[in-house]
This record gives structure tokens, C-alpha cells and sequence, in this order.
């Protein structure tokens, strides 16, 4: 005998079927990378020459679809990385980079003998949050121009005086100098405590003067086109001179430039406030 439905159970079970009726479509296409689909972006990489991209964040994972495929982040950044082929001749593969405000970069790696360019910043589109394109900052900078420039910073005489510290660790900023499409801050880091400092980041942002909250949409993070030389550690009782590198700029007076370093796995974070009167008094080298 053939039991009939009741009329609720009838009910019931055309509901679930409408449901998966459009569902199962939804979910194919997601399936199918059909849906926030990212621009992936082609970059051209050596076995010869490594190829450094730099991100407005910091980098939280990064995954290669080759071994052949060699990265690792730049020292004393943390969102740095650098990209070298294992061997001459690589064949194309995928590489994704996922930052700290949340955005994921998909790059194609082409061989290349000579890349087009050796240092690459993702950058953010005017009224966008999320990066999605890549600037080539090296095609107008001289590389052998910049470390000239790096080099006359740390010899220049002290035109500026802002200070941070924290637990006998200090953050002085004693210079700011422009050179053509770069300007430059140099930064003495004393650590006077019995404890070494493991830097863990170093980040340039720009931020409005009057913050309601902490948000991404209110700070600009600025990539440094170079900071030399290479320190991921101040000792105890010893005095480090870095110089960084980054485009120039000017600021409005709602906004602040901040220069900001973080302790590993420590609490001695510092932090230097620059106002845009602070700006004016820049140098020329």
C-alpha cells in the first residue's frame, strides 16, 4: 500500500528542494573561482637576480606552486618578500600572498634572464582599501642613485630632534633629507638595558591628526623603497644608525607621519610622530 504525505511533510520537503535548487548552482560557480575571483598578475622572476615585492601590509603566508620557486621575507621586514627561481628555465607557476589587512595577492612567476624590474610595491588605488596592482618604482630609480643618496644621509649633520623610548630603549630621529624623487630619515636606535632588542618590524604610515578609531581606511601604509643597513637585533648597551628610503611626500595639516618599531616577542614598542611643519624642515642632499 502507498502511504500518502501529509500535506505539511509535503510542504517540508518542496521547501528543501527549492533551497538546493538554487544553492547547488551558487555553490558550482564558487567551485569554479567564478565568484571574488582576484586579478592575478604576471611578474617576471630570475634564477640570476632576486626580485623583491613589497606589500602595504604585513605578510601572514605565502604559498608557491613549485618548489622551484624560492621566497623568503626580506630581514628586518615584514612585509618584504623576495623572489628567486631555484634554476634557470623554471617553468610558470602560481604564487599567493596573504597580508595582514586581509587581502590576497595572486601572482603568475615567468622566468625571465632580466627582469623588466628587480623591486616591485604593491600600491593602493586612489579610494580603494585593498591593493591590486603593482607599481615598478625601480624603472625612474637608479639603484646605484639611491644607496649614493643612503649613503650621504648617514654622513649629513642632524637637522631634526624626536625621540621615543621605551624600557631603555631608544628611537631617535636625527635627520630628514630629500634627494630628487626620495627622501630619507635617519634613525639612531639605542638600547641602554642589559636586554637585546629583536626587531620584529619597522613600518612608515600616515595617519589623520584626530582618530576616531583605528582603522585600516585611516592609515596609509607607505612601502620604504630601501632601508640600510640590514638590522634585526640592538644588543645590549649598543647604538645603531639605519637609514630609510621611501617616495617623497608632503603632508596636509589634518594628517601625521608616523615611523613605528615593534619589539619580537617584547613590549619596548616606539613610535615618532612627525607633523607636517616637521616636513618643511627636510634637506636637500
Amino acid at each position: 500500500m502507498i502511504k500518502i504525505m501529509s500535506n505539511s511533510i509535503f510542504q517540508g520537503l518542496t521547501r528543501l528542494l527549492l533551497l538546493a535548487w538554487i544553492l547547488l548552482p551558487s555553490l558550482s560557480t564558487a567551485q569554479n573561482g567564478e565568484l571574488f575571483a582576484n586579478e592575478t598578475l604576471p611578474i617576471e622572476i630570475s634564477a640570476e637576480r632576486t626580485v623583491s615585492i613589497a606589500f602595504p601590509s604585513t605578510i601572514k603566508s605565502v604559498d608557491r606552486g613549485s618548489s622551484d620557486l624560492l621566497v623568503e621575507k626580506a630581514r628586518g621586514t615584514e612585509n618584504v618578500l623576495l623572489v628567486k627561481w631555484a634554476r634557470k628555465g623554471a617553468q610558470p607557476t602560481s604564487l599567493i600572498v596573504v597580508t595582514g589587512d586581509g587581502a590576497v595577492h595572486s601572482f603568475e612567476t615567468i622566468y625571465q634572464d632580466s627582469p623588466g624590474s628587480i623591486s616591485l610595491r604593491m600600491v593602493r588605488p586612489s579610494g580603494q582599501l585593498m591593493p591590486n596592482f603593482i607599481a615598478q618604482i625601480d624603472a625612474t630609480l637608479d639603484e646605484r642613485m639611491v644607496e649614493e643618496t643612503m649613503h650621504l644621509a648617514e654622513m649629513a649633520q642632524p637637522n631634526l630632534d624626536k625621540r621615543d623610548s621605551n624600557g631603555d630603549f631608544l628611537l631617535d630621529l636625527q635627520g630628514l633629507f630629500v634627494q630628487g624623487p626620495v627622501m630619507l630619515i635617519k634613525l639612531s636606535l639605542s638600547n641602554q638595558s642589559p636586554i637585546d632588542y629583536d626587531i620584529e618590524s619597522l613600518r612608515l604610515f600616515i595617519s589623520d591628526k584626530k582618530q576616531v578609531k583605528r582603522t585600516a581606511s585611516q592609515r596609509e601604509e607607505i612601502v620604504l623603497i630601501r632601508s640600510a643597513p640590514s638590522i634585526s637585533k640592538v644588543s645590549a648597551s649598543e647604538e645603531k644608525t639605519l637609514i630609510i628610503a621611501f617616495p617623497k611626500l608632503t603632508l596636509p595639516n589634518s594628517k601625521h607621519l608616523h615611523v613605528e618599531l615593534t619589539e619580537k616577542g617584547g613590549a619596548r614598542h616606539v613610535q615618532i610622530q612627525l607633523k607636517s611643519r616637521h616636513l618643511y624642515k627636510v634637506q636637500s642632499l
